[in-house]
């Protein structure tokens, strides 16, 4: 009798369903704390524990990661080969109803392109596999609903998702997100231009390797796409001025408390992925990330990547600005060694190939092929004190700057701030006029479910 119940102890040590051959090595699926991880194990002792059922263990070729929502598998057949399926089940239903809470919320987040807003959403769960620009949500205050944003998108895609820490990506190992849908980073700070990166190479990734400690390394099909959250709306990232694969979305307060609005969100999935499902995109494919980059432009991005403009770059331009005032010209000249003296002067020191670079690059103005004479201007103080222009003339490759561009550089900077601001305020308006009408929706639905949680904005 002892013996017996020693015997069905260890064969309950192990369950068939939660094991699976990869070619010639044996892992167990285990789900821990909401998370699946995957587990090599001693084929000799799950062959003692199982005894006869040994043999009843699903068998698989490879590894494959296979997003799809609407038509999920675990085994992936494909010709003769049979994979196993990395991506983790969609747990949702679809359910015809409404959904007002919902539309309310992607309104707040995506205000003037709400329609993308829902075209982004719709992809995600229709077509996994399609590459999309970096989502980035910046707010200056707290409480604007980005980590609800998060939350919901989590409780959406369930272990398809996972909200990782800005130094989660500086690490070598990637296991935990490599198979991933979505990867979102809160409150997100790169100062790293490495992590930067790393971050923009990864968003039009096909394939990476998956590396977790003491795991062997796999090379697997990367369809993750990035959310950002962060509260440094000038530097949260590094954007290069022509870089277009992101969508920076500047998100401003609720103009009224939801009360426990993840819960009510929650509620809604089963209707939302509905309306999803039934809405007919507004948008075709046009780029590698399907949106162009005048679809998705905004205000916000122009202010990060305002912010991430060197100090050298910065203070070349307040010189060159303040050069059209002093000295009340419309153009003004300078060769390398200029601005490099000029640049001494406030206690920065820089090479000339620096300069160089920073005016082609970014200003897109070249110097003369040849060296020409012209016109350098400086003031000096007369005997009464009274500080006057002189004017000299200079020989060198220089470059001549039009106080038309600056001026019209700097009109467009503070146009882009004030655009941030605007359009969220009338953003707020136009949620303010849709929860009139969403009000009436909402008495006719029964959210008798008892909520997750009490998140205020």
């Amino acid at each position: 009798m002892e013996k017996k119940r020693k015997n069905q102890v260890k064969n309950n040590f192990f369950k068939v369903d939660n094991l699976f051959f990869v070619g010639t090595d044996l892992y167990q699926k285990i789900e821990k704390f909401g998370k699946i991880e995957l587990k090599k194990l001693d084929k000799s002792f799950v062959k003692q524990d199982l005894g006869g059922d040994y043999s009843l263990i699903a068998r698989y070729h490879e590894f494959i990661n296979e997003p799809n929502h609407l038509d999920y598998s675990e085994a992936v057949e494909h010709k003769e080969f049979r994979f196993y399926n990395i991506y983790q089940p969609f747990t949702h239903q679809l359910q015809a109803g409404e959904c007002p809470y919902s539309l309310q919320f992607i309104q707040h987040i995506f205000g003037e392109q709400y329609e993308l807003g829902l075209d982004y959403l719709k992809l995600l769960f229709e077509q996994p596999k399609q590459m999309l620009p970096i989502l980035s949500l910046v707010s200056k205050e707290r409480e604007t609903g980005k980590t609800t944003f998060l939350n919901w998108l989590k409780a959406i895609f369930g272990l398809n998702m996972t909200i990782n820490r800005s130094k989660d990506m500086e690490s070598n190992f990637n296991s935990d997100w490599v198979n991933k849908l979505l990867i979102a980073i809160d409150e997100t700070f790169l100062e790293k231009k490495s992590t930067s990166e790393v971050i923009k190479n990864i968003s039009t990734a096909k394939t990476l390797k998956m590396e977790g400690k003491g795991k062997d390394r796999l090379d697997v099909d990367f369809f993750g796409k990035l959310i950002l959250s962060s509260n440094n709306v000038e530097n949260f990232i590094h954007i290069d001025k022509e870089e277009n694969r992101y969508w920076v979305r500047y998100i401003n307060k609720f103009s009224s408390y939801i009360p426990d609005l993840e819960g009510k969100l929650t509620a809604e999935i089963p209707a939302f992925l509905h309306h999803l499902h039934s809405r007919k995109l507004t948008t075709q494919k046009v780029s590698r990330t399907w949106f162009s980059s005048e679809q998705i432009w905004t205000a916000a991005l122009e202010v990060v990547k305002e912010g991430n403009r060197s100090n050298v770059e910065k203070e070349i331009e307040s010189i060159i600005l303040d050069s059209f005032d002093e000295f009340e010209v419309d153009t003004i000249c300078y060769t390398e060694k200029d601005l490099i003296d000029k640049l001494r002067d406030i206690n920065i020191r820089v090479n000339k190939f620096h300069i160089a670079k920073i005016i082609k690059d970014n200003w897109n103005i070249y110097p003369r092929e040849k060296p020409s004479t012209y016109s350098y201007y400086t003031k000096s103080a007369n005997m009464q004190g009274e500080f006057i222009s002189f004017q000299e003339t200079k020989q060198g490759k220089f470059f001549t700057f039009e106080k038309s561009k600056f001026e019209e550089l700097k009109s467009r900077k503070m146009q882009n701030n004030s655009l941030v601001v605007g359009l969220t305020n009338t953003q707020e308006k136009t949620v303010k006029n849709d929860t009139e009408i969403i009000d009436n929706q909402i008495d006719m639905i029964d959210y008798s479910k008892k909520p997750i949680s009490e998140v205020p904005f």
